[in-house]
């Protein structure tokens, strides 16, 4: 992922600072309308103004056109949902709302806005994570599981802290069924059957009765260190005191 802090800012020049946001062409969900935004004076770009009023520019230097970020993110949104849904649909849905014929410009409009705005969001994110120290060596592996690897002041000491099987789950094969937590029928992975085997249709249950987290090597085939490999990360991450 890269890091936000070492993109270079471009150096401000007498050109952008002369350009005005006046007239620009301001897009939401429901409205499509003209208007001349006001520059603050600490605003060196037009894009910094249009983010000011909560737009996003579709061009980097001398924008024309802006779509605001209810949108980009309500967009974002249905693209989560479906991921079929694509620009174009959306640039279509658009022009019916606003009553306007569709021209294939939009849709690269829209494109250029909305990868800004994926943009802002990963660097957030990262200044989050950065923040809240999610950002240290093995912080998914120490906090996955905090009522496993949390530890209070009197809580007293355990032979093992942590236990892990490394027998190709041929052990799990042998966990009967059991009621689960959740009612069958309420996740929508439970209503989705694939045409592979039976088998692995039905092992992720077995993830959900005995709440035991999968350790695997991203590598192919299957070699005597990659298991070496694994275990020598948990006693690195979790200390010595597992079985």
């Amino acid at each position: 992922m890269p890091n936000c802090n070492e993109i270079p800012a471009p150096s401000p020049s007498d050109d952008t600072q002369c350009v005005s946001l006046s007239e620009i062409e301001l897009i939401d969900i429901f409205s499509r309308k003209r208007s001349s935004l006001q520059l603050q004076p600490f605003h060196l770009y037009p894009n910094e103004a249009l983010v000011y009023h909560s737009y996003i520019g579709c061009a980097p230097v001398y924008p024309t056109v802006a779509i605001s970020l209810c949108t980009l993110a309500a967009y974002r949104q249905m693209r989560c949902v479906c991921p079929l849904f694509g620009f174009q649909a959306q640039c279509r849905a658009f022009c019916f709302l606003h009553d306007i014929p569709y021209r294939p410009y939009l849709m690269t409009q829209l494109s250029s806005a909305f990868n800004v705005y994926l943009k802002i969001l990963q660097c957030v994110d990262q200044h989050l994570c950065i923040a809240l120290k999610c950002d240290t060596p093995n912080w998914r592996l120490l906090n996955s599981r905090p009522t496993c690897f949390y530890k209070l002041d009197d809580e007293p000491k355990l032979e093992f802290k942590w236990l892990v099987s490394v027998d190709g789950n041929n052990s799990l094969k042998r966990w009967d069924k059991c009621p689960t937590r959740f009612p069958k029928g309420l996740l929508c992975a439970d209503q989705w059957k694939n045409t592979g085997p039976e088998t692995r249709k039905k092992m992720f249950s077995v993830f959900d009765q005995s709440r035991i987290f999968i350790a695997a090597c991203h590598h192919r085939g299957e070699l005597a260190k990659y298991p070496l490999a694994i275990i020598d990360k948990l006693l690195t991450v979790y200390g010595k005191n597992g079985a």
